[in-house]
């Protein structure tokens, strides 16, 4: 199968881990060799790892910044009732 122009450009931005929009080709080789075959239940659990730590420090930015803009700045109707809820969430 060939690799199209966009999934040849995703697959380098997966690789390119640090932004400097350079690969080494060590990075290269293992990047290549974990798209062989199917995903494997390491790699699965890294994903879901690094998505429960993107979750959380979402949570963390969201309480900084319901803990440091004052109230006046929220429109009324993405004020919440509850005081224990965001005011920038309607969940």
């Amino acid at each position: 199968k060939q690799l199209n122009a966009f999934d040849a450009r995703q697959f380098f931005d997966m690789l390119n881990e640090d932004g400097s929009y350079e690969l080494d080709l060590e990075a290269f080789i293992v990047g290549c060799q974990r798209l062989k075959g199917e995903a494997r239940s390491v790699d699965l659990l890294a994903v879901l790892k690094q998505c429960r730590e993107n979750r959380r420090e979402l949570k963390r930015v969201i309480r900084k910044l319901d803990d440091a803009l004052p109230s006046e700045v929220c429109s009324p109707t993405t004020q919440t009732s509850n005081p224990n809820k965001s005011k920038f969430r309607q969940s």
